[in-house]
């Protein structure tokens, strides 16, 4: 018999801060103070923003809103899917929905940084998610750093985040 993999020591994640967007104006979240205590984070987040279209959101290391970041992101909606396309060095780019979709839609994707205290290589992040009528997405991001990350964020790079946006951060 084979012997089991254990991650994060009990096997759950433990919650390490979360912020949500409450006023509606926001333009960026953030959970800081990240302890080096896990092997891996989870980043979970829902977004909408408050201008009409689809908005183009990123994610942050340590507050780093540089050129320090290359990505890749494929995906889909319905029966179309996309080829991988690269997607910039600002950051990581979420696609979530405006205004001008219906009530309540937020675009929700998950996900993982492994290694995140390891100073002997760069960053990646994975993540999963999309929303009905924007799409599917998968991205992988790499941040060009060797730096324990103690911050993760989300930004807009339109209008602001509306009120029940969120982000939350997880250990394992």
């Amino acid at each position: 018999m084979g012997s089991a993999i254990s991650f994060g020591g009990s096997g759950g994640l433990k919650l390490i801060g979360q912020q949500a967007a409450t006023l509606g104006t926001e333009t960026s979240l953030s959970v800081a103070a990240i302890p080096d205590t896990f092997t891996n984070l989870v980043v979970d987040v829902a977004l909408r923003g408050t201008t009409a279209g689809n908005i183009i959101g990123g994610i942050t290391f340590n507050g780093d809103n540089t050129a320090s970041y290359s990505s890749q992101r494929d995906g889909g909606d319905g029966n179309t899917a996309s080829a991988f396309t690269a997607v910039g060095t600002a950051n990581s780019r979420f696609i979530f929905p405006g205004s001008d979709y219906p009530a309540n839609q937020f675009a929700k994707y998950r996900s993982l940084v492994t290694d995140y205290t390891n100073t002997d290589f760069i960053k990646s992040l994975d993540a999963a998610g999309g929303m009905h009528g924007i799409g599917v997405f998968n991205f992988s991001v790499l941040w060009d750093l060797t730096s324990v990350i103690d911050e993760i964020g989300v930004t807009t790079n339109v209008g602001a985040l509306a009120v029940g946006s969120y982000i939350r951060v997880y250990g394992e």
